[in-house]
């Protein structure tokens, strides 16, 4: 799936009952903004022109790099949080599962 995607975020994550445009409005939109998203610029870096590691920094500023990816992670993180708070037991079920079926 295309994660990178806003609309796709959006409607997966609907469809598992967890609206991620309301975990947190300022990181939704700071991750997914139309122009100068954290996304777009990680993509720009990571699939743009291959720059080698030491030339990153003459045209992107380390500092911003940092700013997004600890954005990116806590975005994620609260993701995953209310995922765990609305399906904490998935896991469980599904190790239960998968050592039934070896049995």
């Amino acid at each position: 799936m295309p994660f990178q995607e806003k609309d796709t975020t959006r409607d997966c994550f609907r469809f598992v009952d967890i609206e991620v445009t309301e975990l947190e409005t300022r990181l939704w939109r700071s991750v997914f903004a139309k122009k100068g998203s954290n996304i777009q610029l990680r993509h720009e870096i990571i699939h743009g022109d291959q720059l080698p590691l030491e030339d990153i920094e003459k045209y992107y500023n380390v500092d911003t790099i940092e700013k997004i990816l600890i954005e990116i992670t806590k975005f994620v993180y609260l993701i995953e949080e209310e995922r765990f708070n609305k399906y904490k037991y998935s896991e469980e079920h599904a190790i239960f599962l998968e050592k039934l079926n070896r049995e």
